[in-house]
């Protein structure tokens, strides 16, 4: 039987002190964590491939976090979504 692979979970927020305090949160519950600054930045890495859940900002300059649910859903559509 294969061990069970961590979940990963995506942060995306252009304020960095956000992205600091729900790294701290969601690590102090035992997650793994990635974090990005902009939908851009989450969307060319490779970590995109094996997030399996995605926390973003709404309000962010260029691609908001909307766009950036359409965009992963596009490119994931195995993402739960809410």
């Amino acid at each position: 039987m294969r061990p069970m692979r961590e979940p990963v979970i995506a942060v995306v927020d252009d304020d960095t002190r956000v992205l600091e305090s729900l790294e701290d949160l969601l690590e102090s519950a035992g997650h793994r964590v990635h974090l990005f600054k902009s939908a851009q930045a989450l969307l060319e890495n490779p970590a995109f491939g094996e997030i399996d859940c995605l926390i973003s900002d709404i309000g962010m300059p260029a691609i908001d976090g909307f766009d950036l649910e359409r965009l992963a859903r596009a490119a994931r559509p195995e993402l739960p979504s809410s």
